[in-house]
């Protein structure tokens, strides 16, 4: 944690220097120096948001949210909107995992604001997927998949990617609306476009959230095919939240079945904690061991029992 706290007083006092010299029109400043000071600061950003991006994953978030208003800070000193849309989009998403929703619609509308000055087909669309967003969030289904319908509107402007993440978003909205099988099918198609352009994260995203709406529509047997080709996914772009959460998933559904099953749901979801407890992945981590207390109490495992419960109870 230290390095990160220094890390943001580092950069604040540079980002801080950088602009104390913008503003003093007294003193000379050729065009490469200009030029150098633009780089650093888009550096800076950069580097701030792989930072805050990596302390959200691990739930951090009150350490995610200072690197991202850093990142703003840097995109608004050289007035780079689109950097400004990537951050307002990110900080969106941190309040909306923390159950803000207020807040994060608000950074939501701030980054539909900028996209509209910039006009790019790509901001453009990724800020109607966030009201859409915002709008399921808020319980307005129908309004959320009319946003989400606008944002594909352009499709053909937009790159593959872009384009499934939408689809899945729209999935999502429509899976709360009951309408599995047009989920599914939007799914499909978002992994269809994601494994041409060689996104393998994004797309064992697509099959872990397909395989969640088979398993809840009782079938086990295709939805344990697909987290099992999303885990190979997850395992080859080394995705460890992925990772362990494709193994809980799998725990889950095998937690269900024979007496062999659960012996292989316990293998599964020991894997899952393992995995979450390496990548310092608190949630996940419990998570993993609520279903081990579960499955050992089910199959009589007392050792295993007292042994995770432990585990849980100091976690």
């Amino acid at each position: 944690m230290a390095h990160l706290t220094y890390r943001v007083l580092a950069q604040s006092s540079a980002l801080a220097g950088i602009l104390l010299l913008g503003s003093c029109s007294s003193l000379p400043a050729s065009k490469a120096a200009v030029v150098a000071e633009v780089m650093v600061t888009r550096t800076q950003a950069s580097d701030s948001l792989k930072s805050a991006d990596e302390a959200l994953r691990k739930r951090q978030l009150s350490q995610a949210e200072n690197f991202y208003r850093l990142a703003l800070l840097s995109y608004e000193a050289v007035d780079d909107l689109a950097g400004q849309c990537t951050v307002l989009d990110s900080l969106g998403f941190l309040y909306l995992s923390a159950n803000k929703l207020d807040a994060a619609g608000a950074y939501w509308d701030q980054e539909a604001a900028l996209a509209a000055l910039v006009a790019d087909a790509k901001l453009t669309a990724r800020a109607l997927a966030n009201q859409g967003r915002y709008a399921q969030a808020t319980g307005k289904l129908t309004e959320a998949v009319a946003f989400f319908d606008r944002a594909l509107v352009g499709r053909a402007s937009l790159d593959g990617a872009v384009v499934a993440v939408i689809l899945q978003a729209k999935a999502q909205a429509l899976r709360v609306q009951e309408k599995m099988s047009e989920a599914l099918t939007l799914l499909d198609e978002a992994a269809a476009l994601n494994e041409k352009a060689g996104a393998w994260q994004e797309q064992a995203s697509n099959l872990f959230l397909a395989a969640s709406l088979q398993s809840k529509s009782g079938q086990t047997a295709d939805a344990l095919l697909r987290l099992t080709k999303a885990l190979t996914l997850d395992k080859r772009s080394e995705n460890t939240d992925g990772i362990a959460a494709d193994l809980l998933a799998m725990a889950t559904i095998h937690s269900r079945g024979t007496a062999e099953e659960k012996s292989l749901a316990l293998a599964e979801a020991e894997r899952s904690y393992r995995t979450a407890l390496a990548g310092g992945l608190v949630p996940a981590v419990g998570k993993a061991l609520k279903l081990l207390v579960e499955i050992s109490a089910a199959v009589g495992d007392t050792a295993r029992l007292k042994r995770f419960q432990d585990l849980l109870n100091k976690l």
